[in-house]
Protein backbone atom coordinates (compact mmCIF):
# COMPACT_ATOMS: atom_id res chain seq x y z
CA UNK A 1 0.00 0.00 0.00
CA UNK A 2 1.48 3.35 -0.93
CA UNK A 3 1.87 6.02 1.75
CA UNK A 4 -1.02 8.39 0.81
CA UNK A 5 -3.56 5.53 0.86
CA UNK A 6 -2.10 4.13 4.07
CA UNK A 7 -2.34 7.51 5.77
CA UNK A 8 -5.93 7.94 4.55
CA UNK A 9 -6.89 4.55 6.00
CA UNK A 10 -5.23 5.45 9.29
CA UNK A 11 -7.20 8.70 9.52
CA UNK A 12 -10.45 6.89 8.70
CA UNK A 13 -9.74 4.34 11.42
CA UNK A 14 -9.14 7.11 13.95
CA UNK A 15 -12.31 8.92 12.89
CA UNK A 16 -14.33 5.73 13.20
CA UNK A 17 -13.02 5.25 16.71
CA UNK A 18 -11.39 1.90 16.01
CA UNK A 19 -9.47 1.23 19.21
CA UNK A 20 -7.96 -1.97 20.56
CA UNK A 21 -6.90 -2.18 24.19
CA UNK A 22 -5.39 -4.68 26.58
CA UNK A 23 -4.94 -4.76 30.34
CA UNK A 24 -1.81 -6.21 31.94
CA UNK A 25 -1.54 -6.78 35.69
CA UNK A 26 2.17 -6.51 36.42
CA UNK A 27 1.78 -8.53 39.63
CA UNK A 28 1.39 -11.66 37.50
CA UNK A 29 4.80 -11.70 35.78
CA UNK A 30 7.99 -12.88 37.44
CA UNK A 31 10.41 -12.53 34.51
CA UNK A 32 11.10 -10.02 31.77
CA UNK A 33 10.63 -12.67 29.08
CA UNK A 34 7.12 -13.51 30.32
CA UNK A 35 6.18 -9.84 30.48
CA UNK A 36 7.64 -9.19 27.02
CA UNK A 37 5.61 -12.05 25.54
CA UNK A 38 2.42 -10.89 27.26
CA UNK A 39 2.74 -7.34 26.00
CA UNK A 40 4.65 -7.31 22.74
CA UNK A 41 3.94 -10.82 21.43
CA UNK A 42 0.28 -11.03 22.37
CA UNK A 43 -2.23 -11.66 19.59
CA UNK A 44 -3.86 -8.28 20.21
CA UNK A 45 -0.59 -6.39 19.96
CA UNK A 46 0.69 -8.22 16.89
CA UNK A 47 -2.62 -7.76 15.06
CA UNK A 48 -2.59 -4.08 15.95
CA UNK A 49 0.95 -3.64 14.60
CA UNK A 50 -0.18 -5.11 11.28
CA UNK A 51 -3.29 -2.95 11.14
CA UNK A 52 -4.28 0.70 11.25
CA UNK A 53 -6.30 1.03 14.46
CA UNK A 54 -5.35 2.74 17.71
CA UNK A 55 -4.04 0.66 20.61
CA UNK A 56 -4.25 1.45 24.33
CA UNK A 57 -1.95 -0.49 26.65
CA UNK A 58 -3.02 -0.47 30.31
CA UNK A 59 -0.30 -1.47 32.78
CA UNK A 60 -1.72 -1.94 36.26
CA UNK A 61 -0.03 -2.36 39.66
CA UNK A 62 3.34 -1.05 38.48
CA UNK A 63 4.37 -0.50 42.09
CA UNK A 64 3.38 -4.06 43.08
CA UNK A 65 5.17 -5.82 40.24
CA UNK A 66 7.14 -8.98 40.98
CA UNK A 67 9.91 -7.68 38.72
CA UNK A 68 12.19 -4.83 39.74
CA UNK A 69 10.59 -1.53 38.83
CA UNK A 70 13.73 -0.31 37.06
CA UNK A 71 13.77 -3.51 34.96
CA UNK A 72 10.22 -2.92 33.76
CA UNK A 73 10.99 0.75 33.12
CA UNK A 74 14.04 -0.12 31.03
CA UNK A 75 12.12 -2.77 29.07
CA UNK A 76 9.40 -0.27 28.16
CA UNK A 77 11.92 2.48 27.42
CA UNK A 78 13.72 0.14 24.99
CA UNK A 79 10.68 -1.37 23.26
CA UNK A 80 8.11 1.42 22.96
CA UNK A 81 10.16 3.62 20.57
CA UNK A 82 10.18 0.72 18.08
CA UNK A 83 6.40 0.69 17.79
CA UNK A 84 4.01 2.95 15.79
CA UNK A 85 3.80 5.67 18.42
CA UNK A 86 1.18 7.70 16.53
CA UNK A 87 -1.29 4.82 17.02
CA UNK A 88 -0.20 3.77 20.50
CA UNK A 89 -1.24 5.06 23.92
CA UNK A 90 -0.10 3.74 27.28
CA UNK A 91 -1.70 4.12 30.71
CA UNK A 92 0.30 3.15 33.80
CA UNK A 93 -1.03 2.94 37.37
CA UNK A 94 1.65 3.41 40.02
CA UNK A 95 2.09 4.88 43.48
CA UNK A 96 3.76 8.28 43.41
CA UNK A 97 6.57 7.26 45.78
CA UNK A 98 7.97 4.62 43.43
CA UNK A 99 7.20 6.16 40.03
CA UNK A 100 10.42 5.85 37.93
CA UNK A 101 10.52 9.41 36.64
CA UNK A 102 14.23 9.36 35.76
CA UNK A 103 13.92 6.33 33.48
CA UNK A 104 10.38 5.75 32.29
CA UNK A 105 8.85 9.21 32.48
CA UNK A 106 11.82 10.67 30.64
CA UNK A 107 11.52 7.96 27.97
CA UNK A 108 7.80 8.55 27.51
CA UNK A 109 8.39 12.27 27.04
CA UNK A 110 11.07 11.56 24.44
CA UNK A 111 8.77 9.20 22.55
CA UNK A 112 5.53 11.21 22.57
CA UNK A 113 6.76 14.70 23.37
CA UNK A 114 6.31 16.92 26.41
CA UNK A 115 2.76 17.94 25.51
CA UNK A 116 1.45 14.40 24.99
CA UNK A 117 3.07 12.65 27.96
CA UNK A 118 1.27 13.46 31.20
CA UNK A 119 1.80 12.37 34.79
CA UNK A 120 -1.24 12.80 37.01
CA UNK A 121 -1.50 12.36 40.77
CA UNK A 122 -4.83 11.43 42.32
CA UNK A 123 -6.35 14.26 44.36
CA UNK A 124 -7.79 13.74 47.85
CA UNK A 125 -11.22 12.16 47.94
CA UNK A 126 -14.18 14.53 48.03
CA UNK A 127 -17.07 14.33 50.46
CA UNK A 128 -19.28 12.77 47.81
CA UNK A 129 -16.61 10.13 47.15
CA UNK A 130 -16.62 9.16 50.82
CA UNK A 131 -20.43 9.10 50.81
CA UNK A 132 -20.43 6.79 47.78
CA UNK A 133 -17.86 4.47 49.38
CA UNK A 134 -19.90 4.26 52.58
CA UNK A 135 -23.07 3.48 50.64
CA UNK A 136 -21.35 0.76 48.62
CA UNK A 137 -20.08 -0.74 51.89
CA UNK A 138 -23.61 -0.81 53.28
CA UNK A 139 -22.77 1.68 56.02
CA UNK A 140 -25.07 4.42 57.27
CA UNK A 141 -23.63 7.66 55.89
CA UNK A 142 -24.80 9.96 58.69
CA UNK A 143 -23.56 7.73 61.51
CA UNK A 144 -20.22 7.20 59.75
CA UNK A 145 -19.68 10.93 59.25
CA UNK A 146 -20.66 11.59 62.85
CA UNK A 147 -17.90 9.21 63.96
CA UNK A 148 -15.39 10.77 61.55
CA UNK A 149 -15.89 14.20 63.06
CA UNK A 150 -16.07 13.05 66.66
CA UNK A 151 -12.65 11.34 66.56
CA UNK A 152 -11.01 13.82 64.14
CA UNK A 153 -10.54 11.12 61.51
CA UNK A 154 -11.38 13.22 58.44
CA UNK A 155 -7.71 13.30 57.24
CA UNK A 156 -7.84 9.49 57.09
CA UNK A 157 -11.04 9.56 55.03
CA UNK A 158 -9.65 11.55 52.11
CA UNK A 159 -7.25 8.79 51.01
CA UNK A 160 -8.54 5.51 49.53
CA UNK A 161 -6.28 3.22 51.57
CA UNK A 162 -7.10 4.71 54.96
CA UNK A 163 -10.75 5.27 54.04
CA UNK A 164 -11.05 1.54 53.40
CA UNK A 165 -9.54 0.96 56.84
CA UNK A 166 -12.08 3.26 58.50
CA UNK A 167 -14.98 1.66 56.64
CA UNK A 168 -13.79 -1.80 57.62
CA UNK A 169 -13.42 -0.86 61.29
CA UNK A 170 -16.77 0.90 61.41
CA UNK A 171 -18.59 -1.95 59.68
CA UNK A 172 -17.06 -4.51 62.03
CA UNK A 173 -17.31 -2.60 65.32
CA UNK A 174 -20.02 0.00 64.74
CA UNK A 175 -17.63 2.76 65.77
CA UNK A 176 -14.13 4.08 65.13
CA UNK A 177 -11.11 3.98 67.47
CA UNK A 178 -11.35 6.85 69.92
CA UNK A 179 -7.99 8.45 69.16
CA UNK A 180 -5.87 9.25 66.12
CA UNK A 181 -3.01 7.25 67.64
CA UNK A 182 -5.21 4.17 67.87
CA UNK A 183 -6.33 4.59 64.27
CA UNK A 184 -2.67 4.66 63.22
CA UNK A 185 -2.03 1.54 65.28
CA UNK A 186 -4.95 -0.36 63.77
CA UNK A 187 -3.86 0.80 60.32
CA UNK A 188 -0.35 -0.53 60.86
CA UNK A 189 -1.75 -3.91 61.90
CA UNK A 190 -3.90 -3.96 58.77
CA UNK A 191 -0.96 -3.10 56.52
CA UNK A 192 0.98 -6.02 57.98
CA UNK A 193 -1.61 -8.35 56.49
CA UNK A 194 -1.18 -9.61 52.91
CA UNK A 195 -3.60 -7.59 50.77
CA UNK A 196 -3.24 -9.64 47.58
CA UNK A 197 -5.78 -12.53 47.67
CA UNK A 198 -3.71 -14.77 45.40
CA UNK A 199 -0.64 -14.38 47.62
CA UNK A 200 -2.72 -15.08 50.74
CA UNK A 201 -4.00 -18.27 49.15
CA UNK A 202 -0.47 -19.28 48.13
CA UNK A 203 0.71 -18.94 51.73
CA UNK A 204 -2.17 -21.12 52.93
CA UNK A 205 -1.17 -23.83 50.44
CA UNK A 206 2.49 -23.66 51.49
CA UNK A 207 1.53 -23.90 55.16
Amino acid sequence: MDEPLEEADRIRAQSAGEVTSTHVDLRAYSSESLLYKRVFESVEFLNWEQGISQFVLHLDSFDEALLRIDSIANLLADELPRRPKDRLSIRIACRTAVWPSAILEAALRRIWGEAAAGVFELAPLRRRDVVAAAEVSGIGVESFFSELYSVNAVPFAIKPLTLNLLLSLFKKEGRLPRSVANIYFRGCLKLCEEQNPSRRDARKVEA
